[in-house]
């Protein structure tokens, strides 16, 4: 991909009209544009030294769209010249796999023998050699490795493992500095017991925090100034960056993605000034809730102490010039006492009276109301069945999963331009993940995002499917037994057209993370 000023100005939506060298709030992670703060420069400064010093694992934990990606690559950038490093954005690997990419990443071994398949069946062992030996040559050269593994709170028990057999390995010092990156929960399990030998290895452990309202206003403004932005053709006012922070509560990529917005709408009007309307257009079309400040109570009266009375001469004064009390007059004839006591008396019998009946007309309604209130219904048992969707995943780079309860056949994508679509597909079929010998052949799904939770990955489907996205759902486990919801849409027949829904699904709003998959042929599916 080439740089944003040379593409094609047709490609350009509002950069061209503000001056801009590139898109300013873009959402890939490039290090020229991290802001450090002041709550984040030490976050930096602490992984630079984790890295540096080389002594055991390094996590960073934070909220999706904080940030941790870029501040990590950030944090390489600024290593010496004699560190080498591997990121693994996607976590659902196996150790072979995970071996494998370390060895294509490092540069020993060539992608085209993964992709070819020439390392298809490799035990651990002899993907381990060559991977140690290459982290030894390093050392020799005062040279060593950083591997970076995103969405760790996802990662399997073997793995982890792998993990820290790796971050073991080691020389003089570690051969191997692995950083961990990943959501708060991943934090909280590391407290676990059955994660203490992990835990124990972790010498650096930081969290990223979300920008306070000053850092909003540095942060868009930093991100406009590397982007080539010129006070006098865009501006943003200070009504419209606090609106900012107020839609946004300060996560980096949501203010990524409203201040693109509010950028295309000033480009619109003609606008060389971002005021409030502006953003409050854009987060409309987000659907961001804008946050209103709770109103600051308002400070107690000062107490008002009398001023001294130093000489009665003072007072007198006054009291005899304020003007006299008016005391009502007191009746010329007053009842007895026990006049006044009777009808106490009689007072008292009347509320006795009524409470009495009172509770006996309550007594009598819930005699009759009572079963008809407490009356259960009988309703008829409803089952439903329980139905699971498993989709093929690709033969290189297979996850470490296994494909559990009924299978349910993706839709059906047609070779030809002219095939038919059968007006009845029939029952289910088992797609069949056969390994892609020619990639021009295979047909292509969106991997949209994992989870864990069922109801996460069918909320998100029911979204895809509103937004008119042939999104279904594949049911499968780690090999330690635990479920995994892969939310998939698809298939295509070409990589274009997956290629396509995949710049649609990246534009949505939300923190998704989609990418490709190869699926094998249409004649592999039976």
């Amino acid at each position: 991909m080439g740089h944003p000023a040379t593409e094609q100005s047709g490609l350009l939506v509002y950069e061209p009209f503000y001056g801009l060298r590139e898109k300013p709030f873009s959402l890939s992670t490039d290090p020229r544009f991290l802001y450090r703060t002041a709550s984040r420069t030490p976050v930096f400064d602490e992984l630079l030294a984790g890295i540096r010093r080389r002594e055991g694992l390094v996590v960073l934990t934070g909220e999706i769209g904080m940030g941790k990606t870029t501040l990590c690559r950030s944090v390489l950038s600024a290593l010496e010249g004699n560190a080498v490093s591997a990121f693994v954005p996607d976590p659902f690997v196996s150790r072979e796999d995970l071996l494998k990419t370390l060895l294509v990443e490092f540069g020993v071994v060539p992608v085209d023998d993964l992709m070819q398949g020439r390392l298809q069946g490799a035990s651990r062992a002899e993907l381990s050699y060559p991977l140690y030996e290459f982290l030894h040559a390093l050392e020799s050269r005062g040279a060593f490795a950083v591997l970076l593994i995103d969405e760790a709170q996802n990662l399997p028990a073997p793995l982890l493992e792998e993990l820290r057999l790796l971050a073991d390995l080691e020389g003089t010092h570690k051969l191997l500095q692995v950083v961990l990156i990943g959501q708060p929960e991943f934090s909280r399990a590391l407290e676990e017991p059955h994660m203490r030998h992990l835990a124990q290895r972790v010498t650096t452990r930081c969290e990223l925090q979300p920008l306070d309202r000053d850092g909003v206003h540095g942060y868009v403004g930093h991100r406009l100034t590397v982007a080539g932005a010129s006070p006098d053709r865009l501006h943003f006012s200070g009504e419209a960056l606090d609106l900012v922070f107020a839609a946004t509560r300060g996560v980096p990529r949501l203010i990524n993605r409203l201040c693109d917005w509010t950028l295309q709408h000033g480009q619109r009007a003609r606008a060389a000034v971002i005021g409030p309307e502006l953003v409050q257009l854009a987060a409309g079309d987000l659907q961001l809730v804008i946050a209103v400040p709770k109103p600051a109570p308002e400070p107690a009266p000062e107490p008002v102490s009398p001023a001294p009375i130093t000489h009665l001469g003072d007072v007198l004064p006054s009291v005899a010039a304020a003007p006299r009390e008016q005391v009502p007059e007191r009746p010329l004839f007053r009842q007895p006492p026990r006049a006044r006591r009777m009808r106490g008396a009689f007072a008292v019998a009347a509320l006795i009276v009524l409470g009495a009946l009172s509770g006996l007309t309550l007594a009598v309604y819930w005699m009759w109301a009572g079963p008809v209130l407490t009356e259960r219904a009988a309703l008829p048992r409803v089952q439903r069945p329980s139905v699971r969707i498993s989709a093929p995943l690709p033969a290189v780079l297979e996850p470490a999963i296994e494909s559990i309860g009924d299978t349910i056949a993706p839709p059906h994508v047609p070779d030809r331009a002219d095939e038919e679509t059968p007006a009845d597909p029939g029952p289910p079929r088992a797609v069949t993940a056969a390994p892609v010998a020619n990639p021009a052949d295979a047909v292509w799904v969106v991997k949209v995002d994992a989870f864990s939770d069922d109801t996460r990955a069918s909320s998100l489907v029911a979204q895809l499917v509103a937004r008119e996205f042939t999104a279904f759902k594949s049911v499968a486990a780690t090999r330690n037994g635990a479920p995994v919801y892969l939310v998939l849409v698809g298939p295509y027949a070409a990589r274009r057209d997956a290629a396509i829904a995949l710049d649609k699904i990246e534009e949505l709003p939300g923190s998704l993370r989609p990418a490709l998959q190869a699926l094998p042929p249409a004649t592999a599916i039976r």
